[in-house]
């Protein structure tokens, strides 16, 4: 059986400032997988592994798991957008996809 707990996260300041770094750092590096995957024309992920991965970890010095989700995320976001036959109303709804960490929501706002 399978349980989910609700947790929240009440990081330090320096934890904040780690958390928001290694966000940033994987959204710069799901726009770069996204834009190699545009550029190879692939949204495979085993395809784009092997192109970005190094670069993931010695760029953006993202751990390994992270490297790999970037590039699952990435490779979403371009499949997603990647249907040209589609109408131009349909495009104008997928045109504002972006490629981020789902950790954002857990980090409380300092406002």
């Amino acid at each position: 059986m399978k349980q989910t707990m609700l947790l929240k996260l009440v990081p330090t300041e320096e934890q904040r400032h780690a958390l928001l770094e290694t966000m940033h750092a994987f959204n710069e590096a799901a726009n770069y997988v996204a834009s190699i995957a545009f550029l190879e024309k692939t949204a495979n992920k085993f395809e784009l592994q092997k192109l970005v991965y190094g670069e993931l970890r010695t760029t953006y010095h993202l751990p390994a798991q992270l490297a790999i989700r970037c590039i699952s995320k990435a490779s979403e976001a371009y499949s997603a957008t990647r249907a040209f036959s589609l109408t131009s109303s349909q495009r104008e709804r997928l045109s504002m996809i972006h490629v981020s960490w789902p950790l954002r929501a857990l980090i409380p706002s300092r406002s």
